[in-house]
């Protein structure tokens, strides 16, 4: 079983040693019924990024099966 706020923390350093991305406007991890932050990832969870290129914001998700 893995932690909601190790891979948030895992999501951002990642994100932030992109050298072309300026900034991460979020990076988490939800369930997807409901859309609350996991705290325990038990079962497929989604993982949400926003982050910024220079003017541009991009946006991803994914599921995710543990």
């Amino acid at each position: 079983m893995h932690s909601g706020a190790g891979v948030r923390s895992i999501l951002q350093r990642e994100l932030s040693e992109v050298p072309l991305i300026t900034g991460i406007d979020y990076a988490s991890v939800f369930v997807p019924d409901t859309l609350d932050e996991a705290d325990e990832i038990t079962a497929e969870v989604l993982l949400a990024v926003a982050a910024r290129m220079g003017s541009t914001r991009l946006i991803d998700n994914m599921l995710v099966v543990p």
